[in-house]
């Protein structure tokens, strides 16, 4: 069935690709909004990109968790590839950059996202006889969103790492993520995996707690757990 994208705002956007809010017809006259991501226009050639993309769509699919940014499909628009997703009205939680939260409140957004990485981690789709694993490997505040009535989201799958058919992408462990949450693992062996995820989330409650940036830890086993216990130390 044929549908007609008119891109009415910018939700969002990054260094590979952008978000917009659509309004889709299709040929019943049937009328939805939904987010639409898409590459940005010069990388919409690269085989890599465009695989990694179809890949997130195919994870968001197979996990169905009130915490995860649900996918509707995939289709092309002036061409270009894209995921048509649910919409979320809300703000991301790099909007409290620079002021700290209640613990309490950062404590049950933080539940929020750790139940949907353990769901990631675990779901066993429906006709499949291993979980997923998967593994965000991009947590932090701007891919956590707080919706208007007080839901989260986890959003942005693009770098993910899982276990499921037809995966197109590699799946490189250390080229992706942001630097200060990435857990030393990432750094110091290259590999991704649960804790990692656990570990980048940790960084992240810090930082909405206390108000301010993490700078990143020294990169050598014994000094980067000597600045993570000071990071602690400091906490409320």
């Amino acid at each position: 069935m044929s549908r007609t994208f008119h891109l009415e705002d910018t939700l969002g956007e990054g260094a590979f690709g952008v978000v917009h809010l659509a309004r889709v017809t299709d040929e019943e006259g049937f009328v939805q909004r939904l987010a639409v991501k898409m590459l940005h226009a010069h990388y919409s050639a690269d085989a890599d990109l465009v695989g990694r993309l179809r890949d997130e769509a195919r994870l968001l699919a197979l996990l169905q968790h009130e915490h995860i940014v649900r996918v509707h499909g995939l289709s092309r628009i002036d061409g270009r590839l894209a995921i048509l997703m649910e919409p979320i009205p809300g703000a991301d939680l790099s909007a409290a950059q620079g002021q700290a939260i209640p613990p309490r409140a950062a404590l049950q957004v933080t539940e929020a996202v750790a139940s949907a990485l353990c769901a990631a981690w675990e779901t066993v789709p429906p006709g499949h006889d291993e979980p997923l694993r998967a593994v965000h490997r991009d947590i932090k505040p701007s891919n956590i969103m707080v919706t208007e009535r007080g839901g989260v989201k986890v959003m942005d799958f693009g770098v993910a790492r899982a276990r499921f058919d037809h995966r197109e992408a590699q799946t490189r462990s250390q080229q992706f993520g942001t630097a200060r949450f990435m857990a030393p693992e990432r750094w110091l062996e290259g590999e991704a995996g649960a804790p990692s995820d656990v570990f980048s989330l940790g960084i992240t409650l810090v930082e909405l707690v206390t108000g301010a940036a993490v700078p990143r830890p020294r990169l050598s086993r014994a000094s980067f757990c000597e600045d993570i216990d000071a990071i602690v130390a400091v906490l409320p």
